[in-house]
């Protein structure tokens, strides 16, 4: 019976041990977490133990080390294995990953917590403009939807913006080719002149929403060669804006899983044309889940963001961060220079 006891209290004691040190191993854990990380995931608890699973699932190390450099080589990483798309790729084009099928429970659990599933609602019921995202076709069609539950709900505005451009449409991505051929008819145009442009208006017009609100159409041209963006439409948005001073108050549409990223965006551009205006990006819940999507998006959401998380810090901008900094955000010089402007001492 005494030594019954004694491993009893062996065992008790062991399990305790085990738990303190669990315990302890998580709060040093939080505690030297990357700040830039911290800022990341907004210094929530589980939006960061989820980025950290992330990481470990993809094989991305982080340690206590972590620096400004480290930042953007962890962009750079994140890039290869989140994101795995080429230059000018869209995204229905680009490769699967092979991680993320092996660890979708995991994966799967990480995105939702960190936000890229549910619904993003609006937090007020009136706003100057609704600006519509462009996109693919029936996503675009998906977010007029939205849009419309939304007035039902009691959202009001004065005015609908569709901010769309000369991206050229795609067979069996915007519609099927009778679709497209109706399409050009209605328009009377050749099928391969269509652009996103022709189709937003089109789906809008047959929209509930087609009547109820002044329509703004922001048409955005290519640009060296280059299909319209986020940052590209926005910016000939803000262009309108100068002629439209009682826009102040605006809501940006978009879905799940790309509010996050197109809400870096639209901050980041905003920042730099240094405009006042109110905003916020909603969007509809993820229906049909495709993890390799998602979690291209969180890799485009950590590009995007980085830029505004280094801002205002006091780095040390020496060869190897300029030339990184080049490498990932030189083709867009409004990342770049916020880059290059945060509180550099220059080597």
């Amino acid at each position: 019976m005494k030594r019954q006891k004694l491993i009893f209290g062996i065992l008790i004691g062991s399990f305790f041990t085990a738990f303190m040190a669990l315990s302890n191993l998580n709060k040093t854990y939080l505690k030297i977490f990357p700040q830039y990380l911290h800022s990341l995931c907004e210094s929530r608890k589980e939006d960061i133990e989820a980025l950290n699973n992330l990481c470990d699932a993809a094989n991305i190390e982080i340690n206590d080390s972590f620096d400004e450099y480290s930042a953007l080589k962890f962009v750079e990483t994140t890039q290869k294995q989140f994101f795995n798309r080429q230059p000018k790729q869209e995204r229905w084009e680009k490769s699967p990953l092979e991680w993320i099928d092996k660890n979708s429970d995991k994966v799967s659990s990480a995105l939702k917590t960190l936000g890229f599933f549910d619904s993003v609602l609006p937090e007020k019921t009136e706003y100057d403009a609704i600006c519509i995202l462009g996109a693919a076709g029936p996503t675009m069609q998906n977010r007029i939807k939205f849009v419309e539950q939304l007035v039902k709900n009691g959202l009001t505005t004065q005015r609908i913006v569709l901010l769309t451009g000369e991206r050229y449409l795609t067979e069996n991505i915007d519609g099927t080719a009778q679709e497209l051929a109706d399409l050009g008819r209605h328009f009377g145009i050749e099928n391969q002149k269509l652009t996103e442009t022709h189709l937003f208006k089109y789906l809008y017009e047959k929209s509930g929403l087609n009547g109820k609100f002044k329509l703004i159409v922001i048409d955005t041209p290519q640009k060296n060669g280059c299909r319209p963006t986020t940052q590209t439409t926005l910016e000939k948005f803000l262009e309108w804006k100068k002629n439209n001073s009682d826009v102040n108050n605006v809501l940006f549409i978009s879905n799940q899983p790309s509010v996050k990223y197109q809400q870096a965006v639209i901050a980041e551009v905003i920042y730099y044309y240094k405009s006042k205006l109110n905003f916020e990006v909603v969007g509809e819940e993820y229906k049909n889940i495709n993890l390799q999507r998602a979690v291209g998006e969180l890799g485009a959401y950590i590009w995007a963001v980085m830029p505004r998380i280094l801002r205002g810090k006091d780095i040390d901008a020496n060869e190897n961060f300029i030339g990184l900094a080049k490498k990932l955000y030189g083709h867009q010089p409004i990342f770049y220079n916020d880059i290059l402007n945060s509180r550099t001492k220059l080597a």
